[in-house]
């Protein structure tokens, strides 16, 4: 399944990394960073480049950071075009950061 380049793509884009970025947050406890919203570090597509990582990056000794590619992703997002026709897991890190989770037992720590 393949979805056409145009406007429509890119808004459909948009919701998804949204949703796949709200969904990572959410379920495993990151924050997102943006070294300044407000200033010209925003993309054509109005998003800010930034980076997601664990709570506690300061005083935990293990730590997740995901940070974006090149492009109109955005950080854990692999491809909108894999995001859109196949799955959030095919599609982010999602996958990726909860077996990380799991593996160092993250939640218990």
């Amino acid at each position: 399944m393949y979805i056409k380049d145009g406007h429509h793509y890119d808004e459909v884009a948009r919701c998804c990394m949204g949703y796949a970025h709200d969904k990572m947050k959410t379920d495993f406890d990151l924050v997102e960073y943006s070294s300044n919203p407000s200033s010209a570090f925003h993309d054509p597509m109005g998003l800010c480049s930034s980076v997601l990582h664990s709570k506690d990056l300061h005083t935990f000794d293990k730590v997740l950071v995901i940070i974006p590619g090149k492009g109109k992703v955005r950080a854990g997002i692999f491809g909108r075009q894999l995001l859109m026709c196949h799955s959030l897991q095919t599609g982010s890190a999602f996958l990726f950061a909860g077996e990380l989770f799991e593996a160092i037992d993250y939640r218990r720590a």
